[in-house]
């Protein structure tokens, strides 16, 4: 069966329980999303099946309403007097379908269950290598394929290899504006985040790595983190948003105890020229906010990155937490300055 968000509550409420009982925790998807509060800017479809009226299997398609050829898959759940029976076959193969039949051409899940890939693997998606995400792409292209191809081609013009994107000798003409993080970036957050980098850590406030070092961590489990930095009025994120509708930069920032504020961000390298405008509006959100410092916590191995912190102002004040990176500890360095003038 399947039903688009907004549910009725008790079926929210049903949800919720039985996911958070499979998997041990509450599931990645809050309940005012599953009662509609997102709506204007993704499409959410719950397909799920019932033994004996009670739910014996899930998933939920998250459809980016702004760019509608990328979506998400989450809340795989089968109950576990259920399993074998072919129930999360049948209900990811008709999400993929129904993501298809719209005009998806990127469908993302995030697995470290290799029972469960193997399954992911039948019904088209491939392994992102280095990131415990799939990506299942209508074109049959490899998951690095279509990355490469989204962040270097345009979109809306079609084409007959790629009817939503121009090419890459049009990069020049994008226009990249600066908005602050919402429920319309759920998805399109994915591509960049799981694009390799070179500066191993991508965001100290996150805690997210480059790919080419670590795991990210997760898919529909990452716009949690970034929500999570915002939640109360103690930070705040931000994106970097061109034209053609993707978001190639994402900065953050966070309140701290002491009076100060933590920033940190990062870009695709194709954009890197919005850096600055990310990093500057995250420090003039915690100016605004009431911090009298701005405090910035780089690898020690990043030096590119410290040397743009330097050229914003920021100087080196002493070491930084650890991080553990790929498993290995990872020093950092502790950069800082003050709000005046911003």
């Amino acid at each position: 069966m399947r039903i688009e968000v907004p549910l009725s509550q008790n079926l929210a409420n049903e949800l919720i329980e039985f996911l958070t009982g499979i998997f041990g925790s509450p599931p990645d998807i809050q309940m005012e999303t599953l009662l509609g509060n997102e709506n204007q800017h993704n499409r959410n479809l719950l397909y799920f099946s019932r033994r004996d009226r009670s739910l014996a299997g899930t998933c939920l398609l998250t459809i980016s309403r702004t760019y509608p050829i990328l979506g998400g898959l989450g809340e795989v759940a089968t109950d576990p007097s259920s399993r074998r029976t072919g129930i999360a076959t049948e209900l990811c193969e008709q999400a993929v379908s129904d993501f298809q039949e719209t005009g998806g051409q990127a469908l993302f899940l995030g697995t470290i269950n290799p029972s469960a890939a193997r399954v992911y693997h039948r019904l088209g998606w491939r392994k992102l290598p280095g990131a415990g995400i799939m990506v299942n792409t209508t074109s049959r292209e490899s998951p690095e394929e279509f990355l490469n191809d989204y962040f270097n081609y345009m979109g809306h013009t079609t084409s007959p290899d790629h009817p939503h994107r121009k090419p890459s000798e049009e990069l020049n003409r994008e226009e990249i504006t600066i908005h602050q993080g919402s429920p319309e970036f759920r998805i399109p957050i994915i591509p960049l985040i799981h694009t390799p980098h070179d500066n191993q850590i991508l965001d100290a406030n996150a805690r997210i790595f480059s790919r080419r070092y670590a795991d990210p961590g997760g898919c529909m489990s990452l716009y949690p983190k970034y929500e999570g930095i915002a939640r109360n009025g103690r930070g705040a994120w931000f994106v970097a948003y061109t034209n053609t509708e993707r978001v190639v930069g994402i900065s953050t920032v966070s309140l701290q105890q002491s009076g100060s504020c933590q920033v940190d961000g990062f870009t695709h390298q194709l954009f890197s020229e919005c850096m600055e405008d990310l990093i500057s509006t995250a420090m003039k959100w915690g100016a605004g906010s009431g911090a009298s410092k701005v405090q910035a916590t780089v690898s020690i191995e990043d030096e590119d990155k410290q040397t743009f912190m330097e050229s914003l102002g920021f100087r080196k004040d002493k070491a930084g937490d650890d991080f553990e990176v790929g498993g290995r500890v990872v020093a950092s360095i502790r950069m800082e300055r003050s709000t005046s003038g911003l």
